[in-house]
């Protein structure tokens, strides 16, 4: 999606071409403090609200990437002036002279602070990405979750205030809301990476979900952790699946395990790094298996593979946040925010740009100066 010439889209102020109030995913902006005083130009007549540019840094994406959900982090007051309340009128489109609609989700939004994520079609590698944010015109709904993770087979934010009863988990993908359980309240709601997060206990607090992915198909766990330690005889489990009555049947991602170090893998079939997560800070942890062999990541950087496994085949109805899914308790004692999983092996390039993307401080993307709107979005 090159940056467009046609007509209604060159009037957005190129991010290019001008400074950029700010260089983060997470941007704070004052629409009027560049200039001082202005006339609202939308005050009396502006049809189609306003529209801003959002830059994707091409340097920082090396291989094309299709079907990527990008997040949208944004702190800004214009926003607040002159989007709905809710956030109901926000919309994203392609920046390509047509306006084509993009599919996104709004994990919050509330006096101009927004974390939304929006399904990109195409990402270049090496090159700048466009897209349009609008708001402001009216025109309500537009949002469409279930698309933005349809190449995914659970999507976690973790949210939600774990108190509030069956299936209060959300699973985007509408596939596996969790259900909290223990002494968890709404204090475990917890500020995380975008937006909330949960804070576990380390003692017997876990989210249970159905779980239906089975076999030896292959598979990415991916997700953000601020590890405080481990409080139980064997380590913390960040996500796992399938029961593990025996060998090879349960597929898990455990955050502390043997001397500290991080351990994927599958039961009686794992692999032990020799990467230890720092306490008290957000480290983003992905674990690819394409069929034949794991690698492990962390911040985008590969700390152990490829690991060949045999013989393994997940089976069971149990899967858990926060805790093991088989025979041993591997109760987490942290946070964890953003828990995804795939049935495909991602790329490394895929889960870098992830990293860049999802990461504080990201100048993954740059945010224009907004612009009365030019034509219809959505």
């Amino acid at each position: 999606m090159d940056e467009a010439e046609d007509a209604g889209v060159s009037d957005i102020p190129d991010a290019g071409s001008a400074p950029s109030p700010a260089a983060d995913s997470s941007v704070a902006l004052d629409a009027a403090s560049d200039t001082g005083p202005q006339t609202d130009p939308c005050s009396t007549d502006c049809a189609y609200g306003w529209q801003r540019r959002l830059t994707i840094d091409g340097s920082q994406v090396s291989e094309a990437l299709n079907g990527f959900p990008v997040l949208v982090r944004l702190s800004d007051a214009h926003l607040a002036a002159h989007a709905a309340p809710s956030g109901e009128d926000l919309y994203f489109t392609a920046d390509n002279g047509l306006m084509t609609p993009l599919d996104f989700e709004i994990e919050h939004y509330a006096q101009g602070e927004l974390v939304a994520w929006v399904r990109v079609p195409s990402i270049a590698a090496g090159i700048d990405t466009t897209l349009i944010l609008g708001y402001g015109d009216g025109k309500l709904g537009r949002a469409n979750a279930s698309a933005v993770w349809s190449d995914f087979h659970n999507v976690w934010h973790l949210a939600e205030d774990p108190s509030a009863g069956d299936a209060a988990i959300r699973d985007a993908t509408e596939r596996a809301h969790g259900t909290a359980h223990s002494s968890m309240t709404a204090q475990a709601s917890v500020e995380g990476i975008a937006g909330r997060g949960l804070a576990f206990d380390g003692i017997d607090d876990e989210v249970t979900f159905y779980n239906d992915l089975w076999g030896s198909g292959p598979s990415t766990f991916s997700g953000w952790v601020k590890q405080a330690g481990s409080l139980g005889e064997y380590g913390t489990s960040v996500l796992s699946v399938g029961d593990g009555n025996q060998d090879g049947s349960a597929r898990f991602v455990l955050s502390h395990a043997d001397d500290g170090r991080v351990k994927c893998g599958f039961m009686g079939d794992d692999d032990l790094t020799t990467a230890v997560l720092p306490l008290d800070e957000w480290k983003y942890l992905s674990w690819t298996w394409d069929g034949q062999v794991s690698e492990v990541y962390i911040d985008a950087v590969r700390v152990l593979g490829p690991a060949r496994h045999t013989g393994v085949a997940t089976t069971g109805l149990v899967g858990k946040i926060g805790s093991s899914s088989f025979r041993f308790e591997y109760f987490m004692f942290g946070q964890l925010d953003e828990l995804h999983i795939s049935t495909t092996a991602r790329s490394r390039a895929w889960i870098a740009a992830e990293y860049a993307n999802q990461r504080p401080a990201s100048t993954f993307i740059k945010v224009s100066e907004p612009v009365p709107g030019v034509l219809p979005g959505g």
